[in-house]
């Protein structure tokens, strides 16, 4: 399975609602078509929020094919929701060959990654349309766990170091080796420069909550 948590595009207050605007439009357009490329969206979840909602729909209209997904509202996605419910939701309703799209806001994005990895790492700076891709690395658990597998903004693609990655799994897997984990935390170390400052962050401190 595969998660993809992606935050809404670019939005305004349009009297008592956020409502995308005409960039936040082409942001969740260029990052849609970037995950499209590379992955098959079987189901799509968003906030009851219409700003989630107005993202949903772009890209819904953007899916090909004879078996393209309905939007499903989950309340949990809203920006001050419960990732651990949402997390034990989606391992209920997943199945292996689920590719899934969270639609959620700022800060919800922030927990949900961090509910569904289970390895210390930086998570990118999620800028409106950017999408984190998570793949699941241990089917037969009770608790599944994934680990990030790429980063896409409307303007780029970042590819997780899967030499880090491999290395978090492996000892993720060895609880003698947890030490050893924990004082080396994964990171996006790996990611060209031009990139790192243009769009990472490198802790919670460079998350911006405007826009939410």
């Amino acid at each position: 399975m595969r998660v993809i948590i992606m935050r809404h595009g670019e939005a305004m207050f349009e009297g008592p609602e956020r409502v995308l605007t005409s960039r936040g439009r082409e942001e969740v357009k260029m990052t849609t078509l970037k995950l499209l490329s590379s992955y098959n969206v079987t189901k799509i979840f968003c906030s009851p929020k219409k700003r989630a909602l107005q993202t949903a729909q772009v890209v819904h209209s953007l899916l090909r094919g004879s078996n393209v997904p309905e939007v499903q509202i989950l309340p949990e996605l809203a920006p001050m929701g419960d990732a651990s419910l949402v997390y034990d939701y989606i391992n209920a309703v997943g199945t292996d060959n689920d590719t899934i799209l969270l639609i959620s806001h700022i800060p919800q994005v922030l927990s949900l990654a961090e509910a569904f990895t289970a390895i210390d790492c930086d998570v990118p700076r999620f800028v409106t349309g950017g999408a984190l891709i998570l793949q699941q690395f241990d089917s037969t658990a009770s608790y599944p766990r994934f680990a990030p597998e790429s980063f896409f903004t409307p303007s780029s693609e970042l590819i997780y170091p899967q030499s880090q990655v491999a290395a978090a799994i492996y000892h993720a897997d060895k609880p003698a080796q947890s030490a050893h984990v924990a004082t080396t935390p994964v990171t996006w170390d790996a990611v060209p420069g031009a990139l790192m400052g243009t769009v990472l962050g490198t802790g919670s401190s460079t998350h911006s909550f405007a826009n939410a």
